[in-house]
């Protein structure tokens, strides 16, 4: 009896163990099956396989067409019929399967011609007075203002009496001229009745040189006129009376048409013109009837506005490209015209404040137009006005030039893609030049007359990328 619940201790106890392993082996099976057939309980293992194929195909159609997405709507997978090509040393190439299929991609394309490329140095400017058709005047001796005949904002010609002084010492300079020149004449009149004896030798040597010194007298009242800017010769006064030189001096320096207006008998003898030194409009004034006025302090200014100058700072890394004789192009804020001209001038040191270089040409300032006669003799260059200038610093004839929408930056290289076919592009590494806010030069690596992708050229690079993440996963 004691046997049995042995022996039914054991079986229960090896049913247990062989459950166990059942259940694991049932579980395994499942894992298996599951990993062939990617848990589809509809497929099998070649579909799948089939599934990851069509996958990839996908992919590559959604890079091509992105970029034409918005215009075109989507496109199928079959517009790409290849992936960029493998080939070791050949350049890397994107098909489509049609030219049809290159349009809904929304990719352009523009014939590479040559042009001119014109590059320029920019900066921002200002408009002078040219200084040197610019003067600040003022007497050249001490008085008080006798007359004023012209006033801020007029125009004057060259020589033009703007105000006229009294000034004590301009009478004195006359009178020592007159008394000089009387010396000379009664000195030469005694010269000539000495007769050449013997006993007179003495005496003839003492007039001969009395007369030279009334000659040094007379040479040096000419002189201190002329420092005053009142210039006359002495063989002028010679032929004429006391009263006719007395006249002649008292109006020097002023023109025929106001010494008409003026009584000879009351106008003093003292006055002074200041006078216009050019042609130019007058940009200050300082001066009033009755002030008194010296040298050290200037009463009037002019300047000639016919020509300006253009003040322009420029960047100290451009300085460099810059030369004399270049051409600049200048436009003042708000004014309807552009202005040229050459530089004349470049700064030899830097601004300490703006790290700048000042460059300068002299342009001819334009006059207004318009049937307004009030306007006629305006000008449209103002002083002080700001404006923006450009400074050609290289013009070359044949140059190949896309847009900047065409250049792609793969792997520390510049690429443009060219249309070998309508449905094929390739990759072409390129050497850039000059670079603006719109396009690029292309100093190398394309030739005139190839045909290039502009806007989606970033699909075809995409495909390039996707192309070489195949080959390293490879």
């Amino acid at each position: 009896m004691s046997a049995t619940p042995v022996r039914w201790g054991f079986l229960r106890s090896a049913w247990k163990q062989i459950s166990s392993s059942l259940v694991l082996l049932a579980l395994g099976s499942i894992a298996v099956w599951g990993h062939v057939t990617h848990w589809n309980l509809g497929g099998h293992a070649h579909a799948a396989a089939h599934g990851d194929e069509h996958e990839a195909q996908t992919d590559a159609h959604v890079a091509a067409g992105s970029a034409a997405a918005d215009e075109a709507g989507p496109a199928t997978p079959a517009d790409l019929a290849a992936l960029p090509q493998a080939t070791p040393g050949a350049p890397a190439q994107v098909r489509f399967e049609s030219a049809e299929a290159v349009r809904r991609s929304g990719i352009q394309t523009i014939v590479v011609e040559p042009q001119v490329l014109d590059e320029f140095v920019e900066g921002v400017g200002v408009v002078g007075y040219d200084q040197t058709r610019r003067a600040q005047l003022s007497c050249r001796v001490a008085g008080v203002v006798w007359r004023v005949e012209v006033y801020l904002g007029e125009p004057v010609a060259k020589d033009t009496v703007l105000a006229i002084i009294d000034s004590s010492d301009v009478g004195r300079l006359k009178s020592e001229l007159l008394q000089a020149l009387a010396q000379v004449e009664v000195r030469t009149q005694i010269r000539k009745s000495l007769d050449e004896s013997v006993s007179a030798a003495n005496h003839i040597r003492r007039v001969e040189l009395e007369l030279r010194e009334a000659k040094t007298s007379l040479y040096n009242a000419q002189q201190n006129l002329a420092n005053l800017g009142l210039r006359i010769h002495a063989e002028e006064l010679l032929p004429l009376n006391e009263e006719q030189r007395a006249r002649r001096l008292r109006f020097l320096g002023l023109p025929d048409s106001m010494v008409g207006g003026l009584d000879p008998e009351l106008t003093t003898a003292n006055l002074i013109p200041i006078t216009a030194p050019f042609d130019g409009v007058v940009i200050g004034h300082e001066i009033t009837i009755g002030e008194i006025v010296a040298p050290d302090k200037a009463q009037m200014e002019i300047a000639d506005t016919r020509q300006m100058w253009i003040t322009m700072d420029v960047h100290q890394e451009h300085a460099i490209r810059l030369a004399l004789g270049q051409e600049l192009s200048f436009a003042t804020d708000g004014a309807p015209i552009e202005v040229h001209s050459e530089i004349s001038w470049i700064s030899t040191e830097v601004d300490e404040r703006t790290r700048t270089v000042a460059v300068r040409a002299v342009v001819e300032n334009p006059l207004m137009e318009g049937s307004d006669p009030r306007f006629a003799a305006q000008r449209l260059l103002r002083a002080n006005t700001f404006g923006r200038g450009r400074v050609r610093v290289r013009e070359q004839p044949d140059s190949i030039v896309v847009p900047n929408q065409a250049v792609q930056w793969d792997e520390g290289r510049y690429l443009v893609f060219v249309k070998m076919a309508d449905d094929l592009f390739e990759a072409r590494p390129v050497k850039l030049g000059t670079v603006t806010d719109t396009t690029s030069e292309i100093i190398a690596g394309l030739d005139p007359g190839a045909v290039v992708a502009t806007v989606g050229s970033h699909v075809l690079k995409s495909e390039i990328q996707k192309l070489r993440t195949t080959q390293d996963s490879d």
